[in-house]
């Protein structure tokens, strides 16, 4: 468990709509830590279950992805929003249009966060990194 035996509780994905102010929400697993937006989908990294929840807005469904590394802490999506990156000690590559792992490589320290362009970006405790090329 966490530090202090504390338990943590799954969390979740709330969403309220601006202009009449309902509130709904979606089910996550543990420590949410980023989210991200892509293909009409969300995406959250949840670094306590070493998953990502994907909620689906227009559906009201959610689906967790699981097998991520140690601690999911960041998520970037592509410009163009087919995939999304979540940064660990690797950096995992999910297809949104199936919404599974399609690549895996190793960023050579744990990443905190994560940026996508045309390259990708990471951070890490020992300042920023870049791997050229991935998309």
């Amino acid at each position: 468990g966490p530090i202090g035996g504390g338990t943590i509780l799954p969390g979740r994905i709330v969403e309220i709509d601006l202009r009449q102010g309902a509130m709904r929400e979606f089910p996550t697993g543990s420590a949410n830590v980023d989210l991200a937006w892509a293909n009409g989908k969300l995406y959250t990294a949840n670094s306590y279950d070493q998953t990502v929840t994907v909620a689906d807005p227009a559906t009201g469904s959610t689906t967790t992805l699981h097998g991520f590394g140690r601690f999911p802490s960041a998520l970037a999506a592509s410009p163009d929003g087919a995939r999304v990156y979540v940064a660990d000690v690797e950096v995992f590559v999910i297809d949104t249009t199936e919404d599974r792992v399609v690549e895996t490589f190793d960023s050579s320290r744990a990443a905190e966060e994560v940026l996508v362009t045309d390259d990708l970006f990471l951070i890490n405790g020992d300042g920023p990194g870049t791997t050229g090329g991935l998309r």
